[in-house]
């Protein structure tokens, strides 16, 4: 996949769809955003936080019932948003001009406006990344790393 392929294919509407799930705490939807490896990871970390293994596997089989399903995923999403503290996802713009990482990888940089009551508007600064995979015919978020973090 070429870098035009991958932009005219959808890339940054992926990743902002993705912070706005966060931002709103939309939980199904921001778990059904993230790749089959992310998943993966997170379920796994949660059975080293002490999350029943059994249980993790119907989490990612998607089967577990609406309770626990809502239970972790509420989770999760604490989790992101401890991630993102310092990172005020109101006013985020995505860099256009998304990274080749790898074979279906792309890098989608945010970035932070900085509002100025003072003067002329300061530039964007690039708070935060998110690894974006192609699969299942879709962007799908694999990591968010934030600067300074890769």
């Amino acid at each position: 996949m070429t870098l035009e392929e991958a932009a005219s294919s959808g890339v940054v509407g992926a990743a902002e769809r993705f912070l706005l799930a966060v931002l709103y705490g939309d939980r199904r939807a921001m778990w059904g955003m993230f790749s089959r490896a992310a998943r993966q990871y997170i379920v796994d970390r949660g059975v080293k936080q002490g999350l029943d293994p059994a249980l993790g596997q119907e989490l990612l089989a998607g089967t577990a019932s609406e309770h626990e399903q809502e239970l972790f995923l509420t989770d999760v999403l604490y989790g992101l948003r401890k991630d993102l503290e310092h990172v005020d996802l109101s006013a985020l713009a995505l860099d256009a001009v998304a990274e080749l990482h790898g074979p279906l990888q792309m890098r989608v940089t945010y970035l932070q406006a900085l509002g100025s009551d003072l003067g002329p508007p300061l530039p964007a600064f690039p708070a935060g990344s998110l690894l974006m995979s192609f699969e299942e015919e879709q962007w799908k978020v694999e990591r968010l790393a934030q600067m300074g973090r890769r």
